[in-house]
């Protein structure tokens, strides 16, 4: 939620009675040109050497409408003395004689360089300082605004005109106006707002980020649209090529592990010919009841037995060996992987309804 807020200098009503004085003007304000009296009084109170008691005269000519002679003294004390009571009070009579701007000119330096005087460091002397100087500018139509920002770069607009930077106090005429304030990286800020005559108004404005846009990274390096139309080049642009590359067993490597896994079970199957076979060729070789011309049926069964198991024997050496050196052979010469390259057809263009880009391809 965007927020803004008004702080507006408001004018003490205990200046009351002071901007009475300021404003007197009238039948004696009016007879002062040509009132011998007044000018006898600017006499007497600049011969005196007591500043209070030239101020204390001042204050009583100006209640008594001696606007001019009055002004004429409060200058002749700030250029002698440049205090704070003398500026304001000096301007004082140049509200009193309709000198607005002049009157509004050194209000606002008194309460600039001067705040640190004792004199306007006085509550009442402050507040009636101030709404002296709101009254000068109600009488000439203005106001004064100063819009206030978070973002010290940021540019303001007055009825989409560029103002100022935000801080910068602006004199106006009285109006319904609207501000904006703008910044990189950031929304804009609007709203209306009226400037009464002789407001002091601040406007407090905070500016809300815009959120980060991701970029779009392009699948296909270096692949763009040269075409002008871009609703006909993303219709029917070609596909690019892309080459993907993948990594798999050589197909002979399972060879290798077959042969290997044969020559594993020829190699028991000889060493179990060999276990059964033994003992009958031993018998058939060591009794001499099978080694006649006429032995036995037992012999004869052993011989037998003997002479299978062998067979069973040779093979079962023979084919594991074989085997066995068919898979080192495949072993050797079939690497664990190879790589496979192969071909896609695949596009991207940019989307033509939304925002962000539409990719297809063939497979």
């Amino acid at each position: 939620m965007n927020t803004f807020s008004r702080v507006t200098v408001p004018c003490v009503i205990g200046g009351t009675v002071f901007l009475s004085v300021l404003l007197q003007v009238g039948v004696a304000s009016a007879q002062q040109a040509t009132d011998p009296a007044c000018a006898v009084r600017l006499s007497s109170a600049m011969a005196s050497s007591n500043v209070d008691e030239q101020h204390e005269m001042g204050l009583s000519m100006r209640r008594d409408g001696c606007n001019s002679e009055a002004l004429t003294l409060f200058r002749s004390l700030w250029e002698r003395g440049h205090e704070a009571r003398s500026l304001v009070r000096m301007a004082g009579a140049e509200l009193a004689i309709r000198d607005y701007p002049s009157a509004e000119r050194h209000l606002e330096q008194a309460l600039r360089e001067l705040s640190a005087d004792a004199w306007l460091r006085d509550p009442n002397n402050r507040a009636q300082t101030l709404t002296a100087l709101a009254r000068s500018r109600e009488l000439q139509g203005v106001a004064v605004l100063t819009v206030r920002c978070n973002v010290a770069a940021a540019q303001v607009y007055i009825n989409n005109q560029p103002l100022s930077s935000c801080g910068v106090r602006t004199r106006m005429s009285q109006a319904t106006i609207s501000i904006e304030v703008r910044a990189d990286g950031y929304r804009a800020e609007r709203r209306t707002i009226t400037l009464a005559a002789g407001a002091d108004v601040t406007e407090a404005v905070s500016l809300i980020a815009e959120p980060p846009v991701s970029p779009v990274t392009p699948l296909v390096a270096n692949d763009r649209l040269t075409t002008s139309n871009a609703s006909s080049s993303a219709a029917t642009a070609s596909p690019r090529a892309v080459i993907v590359t993948e990594t798999h067993p050589h197909p002979l490597r399972p060879v290798a592990w077959v042969a290997l896994g044969g020559a594993v079970v020829g190699a028991g199957i000889g060493i179990v010919g060999h276990v059964v076979g033994q003992p009958a060729a031993d018998k058939w070789n060591s009794e001499t009841t099978c080694q006649v011309a006429s032995p036995s049926a037992e012999c004869i069964e052993a011989r037998d037995s003997a002479q299978t198991m062998g067979i069973v024997r040779a093979a079962g050496f023979i084919g594991g060996g074989v085997l066995a050196a068919t898979s080192i052979v495949f072993f050797i010469v079939t690497p664990p992987q190879v790589e496979a390259t192969t071909r896609t057809a695949f596009r991207c263009s940019p989307a033509l309804t939304t925002a962000g880009v539409v990719c297809g391809g063939r497979f």
